[in-house]
């Protein structure tokens, strides 16, 4: 007779990995942060702990302005499907008033039926834009090295 292990025992085992190695991914690899003028924006994955890396639980993004005139951000969240097909979007707008920073974050723990799917997430302020394309697996992000 064969045994089966059922899938919630596969989520609960990928979650505690995930929780155990996500500080390992943050701490080794680094993203950056793009500049222009008065604005940084800063978009990483890994929510706990380094919130700058390539690879970890989550995403992050952050725009910090060092300038004295208030700054509009409109973003863009992106999931496809491994075949580019997409599953879904979120898109928003804030302001950042000045030598402040806003940041935001998440975690998308279960996104059935896909387990893997592609992320891309555009912020775009006066007239930089930045945009950042990796994978999500489960509840883990991972970008590549450049931004």
């Amino acid at each position: 007779m064969k045994r089966r292990i059922p899938i919630q025992g596969l989520m609960v085992l990928a979650l505690i990995t995930g929780f155990m190695v996500s500080p390992l991914f943050s701490g080794l690899t680094y993203g950056q942060k793009a500049h222009h003028e008065n604005i940084e924006i800063g978009i990483y994955a890994g929510v706990y702990g380094h919130t700058d890396g390539n690879a970890g639980l989550g995403w992050v993004v952050s725009v910090y302005n060092s300038g004295n005139n208030t700054v509009n951000v409109t973003y863009e969240i992106r999931w496809a499907n491994l075949r580019g097909a997409p599953v879904r979007s979120e898109e928003g707008t804030f302001n950042v008033n000045p030598h402040m920073v806003v940041q935001f974050a998440g975690i998308d723990w279960v996104h059935p039926p896909f387990p893997v799917l592609r992320i891309t997430i555009s912020v775009q302020t006066q007239n930089v834009t930045v945009s950042r394309s990796g994978i999500e697996v489960f509840p883990f992000v991972i970008f590549p090295a450049k931004l």
